[in-house]
């Protein structure tokens, strides 16, 4: 008969307690690593939402007095997923009176997204009436 050594067992548990360890660790590092991975991805998006509202507003803007008439009031649209409004109004510099001649007009542009909240861009600019 062959007896089995005391110390053997005791050997036997403590890697098995040291592998579970080292997968706890792992799992931890991976959750950890797949929370910035996820952050960073909704980051992204935001910006690039972010983005095309600021590039639909220059759009936007430079076509006023080409194809959207200069003209005081408000209009709206939409481009893709963004919606638009123009604001036109006589520009008054110092708060007294609308500015007569020549008129300038206060354009101001605002993009919203509506699947997002925080994709939203206002343009202001003056521009010359012809």
């Amino acid at each position: 008969m062959t007896k089995a050594c005391p110390g053997l067992a005791r050997e036997q548990g403590m890697a098995l307690l040291e592998v579970l360890i080292a997968c706890a660790i792992v799992a931890a590092m991976l959750g950890v690593t797949f929370e910035a991975m996820q952050t960073t991805a909704r980051a992204t998006a935001r910006l690039d939402r972010e983005r095309k509202a600021v590039l639909v507003a220059q759009s936007v803007m430079a076509r006023v007095g080409a194809d959207i008439v200069l003209a005081p009031g408000t209009t709206s649209g939409s481009d893709t997923d963004m919606q638009w409004q123009i604001s036109v109004e006589l520009y008054r510099g110092d708060g007294a009176r609308p500015n007569d001649n020549p008129a300038l007009m206060h354009v101001k542009v605002s993009v919203n997204s509506p699947t997002d909240a925080k994709a939203r861009f206002t343009l202001n600019s003056l521009m010359l009436a012809s």
